[in-house]
């Protein structure tokens, strides 16, 4: 081919569009789109032209133009938007910063008021330690001052026997040596000392004894409930609930105080009841056929309690604060052994009643304690060494050499013997009412204690002892609350339940 040929066929439009790099058809796109719609005006339109798509108008539209363009060019262009993970990740990111900034604020100012308050105690602690070494100083200045002062020679005008007015108080401090804080008058410090009550040390009893019965209230000490009365009001519950049963006002009250022990204990304050009503119709019988032998004791009173107004409480021993385990072999907490003269050595094993220790320690704010069994000496002795194991508990103690015998091993307590107090201002506590026939208004009954580990009784009574420690009629309350009398009155044991059911307005 000639030069000539090769550039006319270089110049072709074929030429041309391979120069520029378009391989495709040398067809028209407007040719194209001509065969398309034909084709498509031969066949029916599956799609109604309302629900066709605006954008092939467009389409159509840029395939008409004559430009040049890349494939790419003909694809719609995406909106980019964040998905929801992202969106969270950012958020939290935010969030984490926000976070962060504010930590290291708050510790940035945290550590400024540290930093100001042990400024703050440092100045303090300097000013503290500069006043305390001036004060030394001072105090060595003036007592050298005082030293190397020359004494007064006696005038020998006057008279020579008398001495140097520093000799007279050469202990005293002067004004200026005593500290500002410190109050220094002996003679309002005699002064109050000399107004206590008489008996007592003269040291500081009366904040003592407020602060003892202070920790006594604040104690497990309480009543079964709001409106219950120790012994009386748990004893008409169970007869009631015994003999007229569902009738009791209280039936809520008890089952949740006792629970599952509300069977035990309705048998207990009932057989309680029935051997009180037997025991002192039989017991003042026989106290009215035989002379009484009385024994007299005068014990002397402690300092702690010479005043006429302190009332005393008599505790019994056996089954009200503890319990002797002599005939079944069920585990005891406690066992020990006793020497009684002429007799061999034995072996006790027994319980002390729940919060005895506690309730005696509380009661002895109050009131004098005395313990008065029917046992004997070595026995009673042995046994309180785990109750009252420093001996500060009871006052004293009585044995069954101070009780009284109405007939063969029926022992009774009088509270005659116990000198030096008045009757009125006596109680005694014990399971056996007959041990106080001779004294009924001052008996305080209380159920037998017997291995039961829930029994609560004693903290029924404190709660009792200590509510009414101010009353100005005592014996005359302890008369109205229990009616001992009314046992002795009833010929019947229903007439006796009765009268406590109408006394207790059930």
């Amino acid at each position: 081919m000639n030069k000539a040929q090769i550039d006319n066929k270089a110049n072709t439009p074929e030429m041309i569009r391979i120069q520029n790099g378009n391989i495709s058809p040398t067809t028209k796109y407007s040719d194209i789109l001509k065969t398309f719609k034909q084709k498509n005006l031969n066949q029916p339109s599956k799609v109604p032209n309302t629900n066709r798509p605006t954008k092939s108008q467009s389409i159509v539209v840029e395939f008409d133009q004559p430009k040049n363009r890349t494939s790419s060019q003909f694809k719609y262009p995406k909106e980019i938007t964040p998905t929801k993970k992202q969106n969270q990740s950012n958020m939290t990111q935010s969030q984490r910063l926000t976070i962060k900034n504010q930590a290291l604020i708050t510790q940035q100012k945290v550590t400024q008021e540290k930093s100001k308050f042990n400024s703050k105690h440092l100045d303090v602690n300097k000013l503290d330690q500069r006043i305390k070494t001036q004060q030394n100083e001072k105090f060595k200045d003036e007592q050298k001052n005082i030293q190397k002062m020359p004494l007064k020679k006696a005038n020998p005008k006057k008279d020579t026997n008398t001495k140097p007015q520093l000799e007279k108080h050469p202990q005293l401090m002067s004004t200026r040596q005593i500290p500002s804080r410190q109050s220094f008058s002996p003679s309002t410090q005699i002064a109050k000392t000399a107004n206590t009550t008489r008996g007592h040390s003269p040291s500081s009893y009366q904040s003592d004894n407020q602060n003892g019965k202070l920790q006594a209230i604040l104690t497990v000490i309480r009543p079964i409930f709001k409106e219950a009365k120790y012994y009386q009001t748990s004893v008409v519950h169970f007869l009631k609930e015994e003999f007229f049963p569902n009738t009791s006002p209280y039936q809520v009250q008890f089952k949740i105080e006792f629970q599952e022990q509300k069977d035990y204990f309705k048998t207990k304050f009932c057989d309680h009841f029935n051997l009180t009503f037997n025991s002192l119709k039989h017991c003042s019988q026989l106290s009215s056929q035989k002379p009484m032998t009385q024994k007299f004791l005068n014990p002397p009173k402690k300092p702690h309690f010479s005043s006429d107004t302190v009332k005393t409480l008599v505790f019994d021993l056996d089954e009200t604060l503890i319990h002797c385990n002599d005939i079944n072999n069920n585990p005891t907490d406690h066992k020990t052994i006793i020497h009684i003269p002429n007799e061999p050595e034995t072996e006790i094993r027994f319980n002390i009643r729940p919060h005895c220790q506690q309730m005696l320690k509380a009661l002895s704010q109050f009131y004098e304690l005395i313990l008065f069994t029917a046992s004997y000496k070595e026995y009673a002795d042995k046994i309180l060494e785990y109750i009252d194991p420093k001996g500060n508990l009871f006052s004293y103690r009585f044995y069954r050499e101070s009780c009284l015998e109405l007939e063969e091993g029926l022992l009774v307590k009088d509270l005659r013997v116990i000198e030096g107090r008045k009757l009125e201002n006596m109680a005694i506590i014990d399971n056996s009412a007959y041990c106080y026939i001779y004294q009924l208004e001052n008996g305080i009954p209380i159920i037998p204690f017997e291995e039961n580990k829930k029994d609560k009784e004693l903290i029924f009574m404190a709660d009792y002892f200590i509510k009414c420690e101010k009353q100005l009629n005592w014996l005359q309350h302890h008369k109205l609350h229990f009616q001992n009398q009314v046992y002795l009155q009833c010929s019947t044991i229903e007439e006796c339940i009765q009268r406590l059911l109408q006394s207790q307005n059930y």
